[in-house]
């Protein structure tokens, strides 16, 4: 029978799968915006006519495209802000209602005010910078890079086509090979590590105002051939709270934290008076250590499904293919709303 502290280790792995699939909805709604803000830009600049150069008309060309930019990034920063604030929400949540559900005894713990969660956003620095100084510099990074492509191909005597060709990139490689490729990159990477940062935020928020219960919280990390050698060489290891290397450790950190809750004695409750069962499942005893695939191996059949589709689960039971190999597993997406209709499913398993 596995304990406490092995139940919610389980139960948190499974839940950062779904949190992978939630971030890139909220990749894709965040690349949308940005999407729309380049078009307005290709728009403009097609009208230009980039060959009639002279710096009083190039400059005016470009106070027009930074000024687009920039509402594109306010109204980038304004959604992810929000996308954020909920997603902190739903963590603090989600983790208090797993604990409530996996003790053995009934409890009920304090969660942490909605302003409090959602303010995580603004007043707690991802890797020692804000998440609007982020975007602010990826604002001024597109904008420098779309005025040296129009400097670059005044100078070469392209035409107003090659330029924006240049910028926007080619039909015939879906437009990933121009310059404004980069800064959907950039996106994607800011959104996934926010995700995982506010994640652990939230998470600390709660074991924080619950210390009576929660006594540490352990490194977990997504051991797959993705995972950098910084969060393996972290994995489960234990750190008391407020201390210890919170996730994200680098740019789109997948790692997580899961929390240690005390056990009877430490919460000055006479075992002797509990079941036998009962008292074994709150001894207190960190998780064995696993990596993903050794998780995943132990889980039942709709587990192993629900993560990798029918069709990879079958080749991963079988032994024919290693995790490793399966780099966007299942590949579903998840809006918060249907990632929490998909895990009050789960919890109903839960005993």
């Amino acid at each position: 029978m596995q304990n406490i502290n092995e139940a919610l280790f389980h139960a948190g792995v499974q839940h950062q799968i779904y949190l992978q699939r939630y971030s890139t909805q909220v990749v894709r709604e965040m690349l949308n915006i940005l999407l729309d803000g380049e078009a307005d830009i290709i728009t403009k600049l097609s009208r230009a006519d980039l060959t009639d150069f002279s710096q009083q008309r190039l400059r005016a060309i470009l106070a027009e495209v930074r000024k687009l930019n920039t509402e594109v990034y306010k109204a980038l920063q304004s959604r992810l802000d929000t996308q954020l604030a909920d997603t902190a929400n739903y963590e603090a949540n989600f983790n208090a209602n797993l604990i409530e559900k996996i003790l053995p005894v009934e409890i009920t713990l304090i969660r942490p005010a909605i302003e409090t969660l959602s303010s995580l956003v603004s007043s707690k620095p991802m890797q020692g910078r804000f998440i609007a100084e982020e975007v602010k510099d990826l604002d001024a990074i597109r904008i420098k890079q779309i005025e040296q492509a129009i400097r670059i191909g005044i100078l070469e005597g392209e035409t107003t086509p090659d330029i924006i060709r240049r910028i926007r990139g080619s039909k015939a490689m879906n437009y990933k090979d121009g310059i404004l490729q980069r800064s959907r990159d950039d996106v994607e990477r800011l959104v996934r590590t926010s995700i995982t940062h506010i994640t652990a935020r939230a998470r600390d928020e709660l074991y924080r105002a619950n210390d009576s219960v929660v006594k540490a919280w352990r490194f977990t990390a997504t051991l797959d051939r993705r995972t950098t050698v910084i969060c393996a060489s972290l994995d489960g290891q234990v750190f008391d709270l407020s201390t210890g290397p919170m996730p994200p450790r680098h740019p789109n950190c997948r790692s997580s934290s899961t929390p240690i809750l005390k056990s009877w004695q430490e919460l000055g409750i006479d075992a002797k008076e509990l079941t036998e069962s009962t008292r074994a499942s709150m001894d207190g005893q960190v998780p064995e250590t696993l990596t993903y695939q050794d998780w995943l191996k132990k889980q039942p059949q709709d587990v192993v499904e629900d993560v990798l589709g029918k069709t990879k689960a079958k080749l991963f039971n079988e032994g024919e293919l290693t995790l490793d190999r399966f780099v966007d597993f299942k590949g579903e997406v998840y809006t918060l709303d249907e990632l929490r209709k998909h895990e009050k499913s789960a919890f109903a398993k839960l005993q």
